[in-house]
């Protein structure tokens, strides 16, 4: 079995593949704030994303916390699975207790 690897560094055809738009829309995605800049370390023709910022970016963009910290991260997923319990708890059941 082998897993498709995501690289670290994406270019300007594989950042609009990894989210879904089409490669002359990303300058407005970044000009928009949605995207972050793209890095330059290869040279001025080889604009790199960085795909943790662009996740980062992407999540901010939605309205979700970034964290700060693992521990931060933690807390969020907790707290996500925890909300997520109360609302199966609180469905109604049928006479046998399923759910329905």
């Amino acid at each position: 079995m082998s897993e498709a690897i995501t690289p670290r560094w994406l270019d300007r055809d594989a950042l609009a593949r990894y989210i879904n738009a089409k490669v002359n829309m990303l300058s407005r995605l970044v000009e928009q704030g949605k995207l972050p800049r793209p890095s330059n370390h290869l040279g001025p023709r080889s604009p790199r994303w960085d795909i943790y910022a662009v996740d980062a970016a992407m999540l901010k963009a939605s309205g979700f916390p970034i964290p700060q910290s693992t521990d931060e991260a933690v807390a969020l997923a907790c707290e996500e699975i925890t909300i997520a319990a109360r609302r199966r708890k609180d469905r109604p059941k049928d006479a046998r207790g399923r759910i329905g």
